[in-house]
């Protein structure tokens, strides 16, 4: 039995995709539950086409013959037929036979090649077209049955193998459970599943979380350019005074002089002094 990454490389997945769903792959309810999907369906795949090699090798040995004769019997027949032909002209041209009209020839000779035609469906043979017919259909099957189960993992978070339902007094699980139902119900399997558990729903769901998420990015975003821009006095534009008529401290050279341009040990004596004159201001009054 093939694994299951092979099955999945066999459609296109890429190593990444594998890795991405490792988590699922590395479940053994689910991987049991998918390669016993798979088995039963190769084996079946592989009875049918050992059906198929009897009845190509019942087609070589009885088939082929069978047809030989049957030309033979058919070519023996149109000269046969032929000969006739030519003689019941010769007689109704000299009057020993009523002549025929058109239409009745034209219905003979139809006749004639009706019988002549092999048609395989009237003999209830195998043609090649429904081998291939087959094979495209097992092949769909099993890709149906992965998709749904990755889908309904991806949608729900939880794994296909875990659902359980009874049917006929029996108790069936994932895939299989899911297909009786389907049966019961004349719709098909990816159709059943999908109303079941609302794949719609959940899909519309996760696209408003993921639009959110989005949205709630580029806010986060847009928040830390304006802390890095405007957060850091050091860094962020200059702009116009509020009050522009106040003047600013002298310094040296008459030159104004701002609060951070003043050492540390003159702004604490400042402030000292400021709540000294404060404090003696309220002890007068």
């Amino acid at each position: 039995m093939a694994k299951l990454e092979d099955l999945l490389k066999a459609k296109g997945w890429t190593d990444a995709d594998i890795a991405a769903q490792a988590t699922l792959l590395n479940d053994p309810k689910f991987r049991g539950a998918i390669e016993e999907q798979y088995g039963t369906l190769e084996s079946n795949l592989t009875k049918f086409k050992e059906e198929n090699d009897n009845w190509a090798k019942w087609h070589e040995e009885h088939g082929k013959p069978t047809l030989a004769l049957y030309e033979k019997d058919a070519v023996d027949a149109k000269a046969y037929a032929a000969s006739l032909e030519a003689r019941l002209k010769e007689a109704e041209k000299n009057g020993f036979a009523p002549k025929r009209d058109e239409e009745q020839q034209q219905q003979q000779q139809t006749t004639q090649q009706q019988q002549t035609t092999f048609d395989p469906k009237a003999h209830k043979l195998v043609t090649q077209d429904d081998v291939a017919k087959f094979a495209d259909m097992e092949g769909q099957a099993i890709v149906m049955a992965n998709d749904l189960a990755l889908t309904y993992q991806h949608l729900t978070g939880k794994s296909i193998v875990e659902y359980e339902a009874e049917i006929d007094g029996r108790r069936l699980t994932g895939l299989t459970a899911l297909r009786q139902e389907a049966l019961a119900a004349k719709k098909p399997l990816d159709q059943h599943v999908a109303e079941k558990f609302k794949f719609a729903e959940h899909r519309q769901r996760i696209a408003e979380e993921n639009r959110k998420r989005a949205e709630d990015a580029i806010r986060a975003d847009e928040r830390s350019k304006l802390m890095t821009q405007y957060g850091d006095p050091n860094v962020r534009p200059m702009l116009p005074s509020n009050n522009p008529f106040i003047p600013r401290p002298a310094g040296e050279n008459g030159q104004s002089k701002m609060p951070w341009d003043v050492p540390s040990q003159d702004r604490r004596k400042a402030r000292i002094e400021h709540a000294m004159q404060s404090q003696a201001k309220g002890a007068v009054q």
